[in-house]
């Protein structure tokens, strides 16, 4: 996990690249970043989602889209309260082992 976003010009051009969609030819994924809540001394934040967008065009994304979409998902992160993961109801009942239960 780098932690930056990713600008993908050509999906294609990438051999273990997987497509959520098959008309994708490009794509750019932001990662959303928190802070680390458990109580230990970590330098930086952790990556908790990403925001993936596809394009059915190639080099459908570019420079100014990636400094945006870094934008908007810093402000994302700083107005919205995201619980940790495993302390969702449903994904507790679904993942009860991965979250340690």
């Amino acid at each position: 996990v780098t932690k930056t976003a990713q600008l993908v010009e050509d999906v294609h051009a990438i051999e273990n690249h997987i497509a959520c969609d098959s008309a994708s030819n490009s794509e750019i994924v932001v990662p959303l970043l928190r802070s680390k809540e458990d109580g230990q001394q970590h330098e930086g934040r952790e990556v908790f989602g990403v925001m993936d967008l596809d394009s059915p065009v190639v080099q459908g994304f570019d420079q100014r889209d990636k400094e945006g979409l870094e934008r908007i998902c810093s402000f994302l992160c700083s107005v919205v309260d995201f619980p940790p993961l495993c302390s969702i109801p449903y994904r507790e009942k679904k993942t009860k082992k991965a979250c340690g239960g």
